[in-house]
């Protein structure tokens, strides 16, 4: 559905010439997204004013440009939320879109199509108060009436804001070591979720999203740089960790493990990058976690978004994250990552002063031979409008996924030279 024919739609349910002007000027503004729109529309309409939008949101992307469905479903007492859509059976939502029309007739058919779509629309965005709802009205292939109790049980003792789509990864949370692994076990498992590096690839060339999400191609051999700068995070990591233990760091058990990877120049950089980090400790901090695992709902449309935060530390009020990069040259940091953890850990610490540091390494050969720093320690000041423009980039991000996933098909559109799937793209 176009922008236009979205404002249209969720227009027609206010009756303000006042309200129907901001709504289309923030729609505009959010490209006809609506959660991003709301944020800016809270102080221009009421409450209850931007729940009947957000029901007409969820009308109107499962049935399109049909105003008078969700003018109709509006229309019924005690409908004011999405939940309460959710809680309707396609019978009751027939009822409401046609309350005239008689089974098997074409506006009958008609109205059990779009009961149809709403309820999909509906699991989508509320799935616990659906399967609440399906599991009350037997409508799950249940055939044990013990075990459909129970499960009805279990359900209804979930708090109503719970998405239930982040359990699975929080299980995987649970036992995953290292930021490799986690999102490895939730591709492996096939469990929805959204990432900063999903997004990232997408955007640098649909092709690469392509052939590292959707084929999981491998790459062999590995490039060194991939493997040079996982060993560096696990050194890292390591070095924080005893720290937080109160144990010795030995940089000599580091330099075993680098011999048996690497023979130079790739062993010179990871000493020295081992040295320079050495040298440069975050010091008189407490840490909080290092490789910290996360998921948060950023949207009910779209699947939960994960991420890993090298590292977290506190002092007095303020927490600070710290994220690590390696590479040959200094680049600047990509503010949805930042974005994304400072999200996080906003929600989590509403309170507290939350600090944002970029920690690059260049690899050199030689640290007594070099023009410029091997380590660039920079703090990232997000704009005001950071979670307005991350929520931009994610949606576009997913969008195009979902189009990818569909077709089974992908463009190339980066910049080759830059990519590690590069051989793996032009060998086809």
């Amino acid at each position: 559905m176009d922008i236009e024919t979205r404002i249209r739609v969720l227009n027609s349910i206010l009756d303000k010439p006042k309200q129907q002007q901001a709504v289309e000027q923030e729609l505009l503004a959010a490209k006809g997204d609506l959660s991003v729109a709301s944020a800016a529309l809270k102080g221009k309409l009421l409450h209850k004013a931007l729940q009947k939008l957000q029901v007409a949101d969820l009308v109107a992307s499962a049935v399109g440009d049909q105003p008078e469905v969700a003018k109709a479903i509006l229309s019924k007492p005690g409908i004011k939320t999405p939940r309460d859509v959710a809680k309707l059976n396609v019978d009751q939502l027939i009822e409401l879109i046609a309350p005239v029309a008689k089974p098997g007739t074409k506006a009958y058919q008609q109205a059990k199509s779009q009961a149809i779509a709403i309820n999909n629309q509906s699991f989508a965005r509320e799935p616990l108060t659906v399967l609440q709802r399906m599991t009350h009205e037997d409508e799950l292939p249940i055939t044990d009436a013990k075990v459909r109790t129970r499960l009805g049980t279990f359900l209804n003792n979930i708090p109503a804001d719970t998405d239930i789509r982040i359990a699975p990864i929080h299980e995987v949370m649970k036992g995953s070591k290292g930021k490799d692994k986690f999102g490895q076990t939730l591709r492996k498992k096939k469990i929805a979720h959204l990432s900063f590096s999903q997004v990232a690839a997408v955007e640098f060339c649909q092709q690469r999203y392509f052939l590292n999400y959707i084929q999981a191609v491998q790459l062999d051999p590995e490039p060194n740089y991939f493997i040079k700068g996982k060993l560096l995070h696990q050194f890292i990591a390591s070095s924080y960790l005893k720290i937080a233990n109160a144990r010795k760091i030995d940089p000599s058990s580091y330099s075993k493990i680098i011999n048996r990877y690497y023979e130079d120049p790739h062993r010179r950089h990871l000493e020295n990058a081992v040295q320079v980090h050495l040298e440069n400790l975050w010091q008189g901090y407490q840490i909080i976690g290092v490789e910290e695992p996360f998921v948060i709902v950023v949207d009910k449309k779209l699947p939960p978004l994960v991420g890993v935060i090298d590292l977290l530390m506190k002092k007095d009020n303020c927490l600070i994250i710290v994220d690590h990069k390696t590479g040959n040259n200094f680049y600047p940091p990509d503010e949805l990552q930042m974005a994304i953890y400072y999200r996080f850990i906003k929600q989590m610490f509403p309170k507290k002063k939350i600090k944002i540091y970029y920690d690059h390494y260049r690899w050199v050969n030689n640290l007594n031979r070099i023009r410029k720093p091997a380590l660039m320690r920079t703090e990232v000041v997000l704009p005001s409008s950071y979670w307005k423009d991350a929520l931009v980039r994610i949606r576009d991000g997913y969008r195009i996924m979902e189009t990818i996933k569909e077709e089974k098909w992908a463009k190339r559109q980066g910049e080759c030279f830059r990519c590690p799937f590069r051989q793996v793209c032009w060998s086809d």
